[in-house]
């Protein structure tokens, strides 16, 4: 899976707002922006949960506990070997 972009500075975002504002077509802004018309679309689509929504985290193979567990069984073997 592709990681994400890098988020849009807020200079970045006033000045897509006030060009779609205005009424200038998605191509006319995405050109002036810098940005495919797909981020603009994706952007205008979504703008008021941008940079709201996290990604979600990897989930984890072993919760605390366990983890706990396996590195005290796994010291008490190096200990026994000592």
């Amino acid at each position: 899976m592709a990681g994400r972009g890098v988020l849009l500075s807020d200079v970045e975002i006033g000045k897509t707002m006030a060009l779609y504002e205005e009424g200038g077509s998605e191509r006319y802004i995405a050109d002036r922006i810098m940005w495919s018309r797909t981020v603009f679309l994706n952007f205008i689509s979504n703008k008021d949960n941008y940079r709201v929504s996290k990604s979600p985290e990897r989930p984890k193979a072993f919760n605390e506990r366990d983890q706990g567990r396996i590195f005290r069984s796994i010291s008490r073997e190096f200990k026994s070997y000592a």
